[in-house]
């Protein structure tokens, strides 16, 4: 980015304050100093730029959808692809906090496919990804 586009987002994005409203009364305004506003034609530019760092610098294979992120990998062993995976999550988990993001790890999940039957020990059998189950059976 040039330096004019550049002053123009520092300039979009400084001294924002947000105030909560609940039953008719308003609390006290309170500096934001992370994030986009939301609704702003801008945010999502934004986030895709944020993002992106994630993208460029996570080895492996990453999907990027709106906020959704899907990091998979393949290996010859399982065993190899759960700390292949869980690695690339420890990665993954520090571009975020370098990005100021946070990784929400209620809605993280991991799912191993296996063209053998071994019986690996797994909380879950399927995933949900952009509105589709995959399926691990």
């Amino acid at each position: 980015l040039g330096d004019a586009a550049l002053n123009m987002i520092i300039s979009y994005l400084a001294d924002r304050s947000q105030i909560v409203s609940w039953n008719g009364n308003n609390s006290e305004p309170r500096a934001v100093t992370n994030g986009v506003p939301q609704g702003s034609v801008l945010g999502p530019l934004l986030f895709i730029v944020t993002i992106n760092d994630l993208y460029n610098n996570v080895t492996g294979n990453t999907i990027l959808f709106a906020d959704d992120t899907t990091l998979f990998c393949s290996r010859s062993d399982c065993l190899a692809a759960e700390i292949a995976v869980k690695d690339l999550l420890v990665i993954a988990s520090h571009r975020f906090v370098e990005n100021k993001l946070a990784l929400n790890e209620t809605k993280t999940q991991t799912l191993t496919f296996s063209l053998t039957q071994r019986q690996l020990n797994h909380k879950r059998n399927s995933v949900k990804l952009l509105g589709f189950t995959l399926d691990s059976g």
